[in-house]
């Protein structure tokens, strides 16, 4: 928690480079062992630049986020997160879609502030430090629900070859 909250409080942009989220994507999901469907949905080059690290604490954070909020759910492990990937215009677009319980509305401008958690085992730092990493780089993250139960976030960042 203390290192979280070091970095939280540093200069948010960490080493920066340029990454290919495709491929990094694919390899971040190689640790997790649960039902996740990945796809890419565009055919260009979805090159950004972001922190090596901070990109993964980031997507991550999101993916557990979504993992367990099925787990109740969805106690047999069939809780399926979706991952897409896709670039309009200038923009990378990466969505994290779950079918948990979805989050409160009462709730849902909450849900950035350090240290807001409902979990029991949260510390309530994961999304406020992503999203100021995210916006760190320019990019910019939603949370909304999704119909039918569940939620979805959306990470827009800029493309890397437009300033290539």
């Amino acid at each position: 928690l203390t290192d979280k909250i070091g970095d939280f409080l540093k200069n948010p942009e960490g080493n920066v480079e340029k990454i290919e989220l495709d491929i990094f994507i694919k390899g971040l999901l190689k640790r997790f062992n649960k039902n996740i469907s990945y796809k890419k949905v565009c055919r260009d080059s979805t090159y950004t630049f972001f922190d090596r690290e901070r990109l993964r604490s980031v997507l991550e954070n999101l993916i557990k986020n979504a993992l367990e909020s099925g787990e109740n759910l969805h106690p047999e492990g069939k809780q399926t997160v979706e991952i897409e990937l896709d670039k309009r215009r200038n923009n990378i677009l990466i969505f994290i879609r779950d079918r948990g319980a979805g989050i409160p509305d009462k709730l849902m401008n909450k849900v950035f502030d350090p240290f807001y958690t409902t979990k029991t085992k949260g510390s309530g730092i994961g999304l406020a430090l992503s999203k100021r990493f995210i916006e760190a780089m320019k990019g910019n993250i939603r949370i909304k629900r999704r119909e039918h139960g569940g939620t979805e976030v959306q990470i827009i960042l800029h493309s890397a070859e437009e300033e290539s």
